[in-house]
C-alpha cells in the first residue's frame, strides 16, 4: 500500500520551520484565532468572538436652540396672536390689558418703565411693578375721577335728553390730558422697545422704513406687543403667566 502522504509545516523565507497557529483563549474563556487578537489590538472597541461588550446608555446634550430667539427674522407673523392657543396668557392680556404686557417684555429686555437700557443696574427688577402701578393708577382715575367731567342727561317724559348737571370743564380737560399722556407714553415705550428687539436680534424692516416702529405701535398696538411677547419667550417650551413679572412662570427670567 502507498504511504500516507504527510503535511510538511509551513517554512519562512530563511527556511526556518514556523510553528502552526495556536487559538488563543481570551477573557471569556472562549478561543480564538491570532487574527482576530490583532484585530482587537489595533481596535479595542471592536469585540472578538464570543466576548460580551458593556451596554452604554448613550444621554443627549441640552441646547437652547430651541427655546432661544431666532435672529435675523421674528419668530412668528404680527398676526399670529393665537399661536400659543386662544386661551394663552399673552393672548388675552394683549387684547385687554397690552401696557402689562409690554412691561413684561420691558423686563425680560432689562429696561425700565420708560423704555430706556437698564441692564448695567438693578432697575429693570422693579419695571413691571412701576408699569402695573401705573395701569392702576389711571384705571383708578378714569373710576372715580372721571365722572366728575361728564355731564349728568336723564330722558324725560317725551323720551327727548334733558341735562341735569353741566360738565366740569377742569375735570373734563383733566381727563383729555390724563388720557393723551397715557397713550403717548404707551405708544413711546413700545416703539423704543420694538427698536430694542430688531436691534437685539438683528432684525431688519420689511415695510415703512424708518418707521416701521413707529407705525405698528400706533395701528397695531396689540399685536405688536402679542408678537414682541412671543418673539422673546418660547411659549412651546414654557407657559405663560399674566402677573409675573416677566409674563413667564417662575419668576424673573430676564433675557441675556
Amino acid at each position: 500500500s502507498t504511504p500516507a502522504s504527510r503535511v510538511e509545516p509551513p517554512r519562512s523565507r530563511t527556511g526556518q520551520t514556523q510553528p502552526p497557529h495556536k487559538p488563543f483563549e481570551n477573557n471569556q474563556g472562549t478561543k480564538t484565532s491570532s487574527k482576530e487578537k490583532q484585530r482587537s489590538e489595533r481596535n479595542p472597541i471592536m469585540a472578538t468572538a464570543g466576548e460580551k461588550v458593556p451596554l452604554v446608555k448613550a444621554e443627549l446634550i441640552p441646547t437652547d436652540e430651541t427655546s432661544s430667539p431666532p435672529t435675523g427674522k421674528w419668530r412668528d407673523g404680527l398676526c399670529s396672536c393665537c399661536k400659543p392657543g386662544c386661551f394663552h396668557a399673552s393672548l388675552w392680556c394683549a387684547c385687554c390689558c397690552p401696557t402689562p404686557l409690554m412691561g413684561q417684555v420691558l423686563t425680560r429686555m432689562k429696561m425700565n418703565w420708560l423704555g430706556s437700557d437698564a441692564s448695567g443696574s438693578g432697575e429693570w427688577k422693579q419695571t413691571f411693578k412701576k408699569v402695573l402701578f401705573l395701569v392702576i393708577a389711571v384705571c383708578v382715575y378714569d373710576a372715580v375721577v372721571a365722572p366728575i367731567g361728564n355731564p349728568v342727561v336723564k330722558l324725560d317724559e317725551n323720551d327727548e335728553i334733558v341735562v341735569v348737571k353741566e360738565a366740569n370743564p377742569t375735570v373734563a380737560f383733566l381727563n383729555s390730558v390724563v388720557g393723551l399722556a397715557f397713550f403717548l407714553y404707551t405708544l413711546v415705550v413700545l416703539m423704543k422697545l420694538r427698536a430694542a428687539v430688531r436691534a437685539r436680534y438683528q432684525i431688519p424692516e420689511k415695510r415703512c422704513h424708518g418707521c416701521e416702529d413707529c407705525c405698528l405701535s400706533f395701528w397695531c398696538t396689540c399685536c405688536t406687543v402679542a408678537q414682541l411677547a412671543r418673539h422673546t419667550a418660547d411659549y412651546d417650551e414654557e407657559g405663560g403667566a399674566c402677573c409675573s413679572e416677566t409674563g413667564l412662570p417662575g419668576g424673573v427670567s430676564a433675557m441675556e
